[in-house]
């Protein structure tokens, strides 16, 4: 409740309510204690810190996700120099992002399509199609459903979310991963359980 007060308190022209929310996300991530022992979660700083064992693990504690870019400059500058390197002039400032997978229009249609028809994936929701599908499988190692419409192609977050092509997607993985129609079922209902598991109460 808290952040859609927050947030229209911000933004109050969008007038969100909870019978707006499609569907939800939690994570755990780990904090880095403040110097002075603080370890209640909400008064700890969010700044990341980086971390090396002896045996040469570089881990990375805290951070955001408005900062990833910058922690990843820091983590290839550090194994940049314990490998001996010459120095790598950073270029994340002035690289776009990628589209949702990392792929774009040529990395996609650059794989054949798989026999199910283009028509099945016409979704109002999404713009993606079986080649996208497809190149998640077989260039991102995607092997579920929920890898695919969750974390390649972002499908669930759609009003939709992903229900209306799950069938068609988990026919096309089928292809490459070699589900029979028992795999296919599985996949599909998994799927479904997991949005129905994110719906907010």
């Amino acid at each position: 409740a808290y952040l859609l007060e927050e947030t229209n308190q911000l933004l109050p022209g969008l007038g969100l309510a909870k019978e707006r929310i499609v569907t939800t996300f939690a994570g755990v991530r780990p904090l880095a204690a403040g110097r002075d022992g603080d370890r209640v979660p909400w008064q700890m700083s969010r700044t990341h810190r980086l971390h090396e064992d002896p045996n040469g693990l570089l881990s990375i504690i805290g951070g955001k996700y408005t900062t990833y870019r910058v922690i990843a400059e820091e983590v290839v500058d550090r194994v940049v120099r314990r490998l001996g390197r010459a120095p790598i002039a950073c270029r994340t400032a002035t690289t776009p992002l990628a589209a949702p997978g990392g792929r774009g229009p040529r990395d996609a249609s650059s794989i054949p399509l798989a026999p199910t028809p283009r028509a099945a994936f016409a979704c109002p929701h999404h713009p993606f199609t079986a080649s996208d599908v497809q190149y998640a499988v077989e260039q991102e190692a995607a092997i579920t459903l929920s890898d695919v419409l969750w974390r390649r192609l972002e499908v669930a977050w759609a009003p939709c979310q992903g229900l209306d092509c799950a069938d068609a997607a988990t026919r096309v993985m089928a292809e490459s991963l070699g589900w029979d129609a028992v795999g296919i079922h599985r996949q599909v209902e998994t799927y479904r359980a997991e949005v129905l598991a994110n719906h907010v109460p």
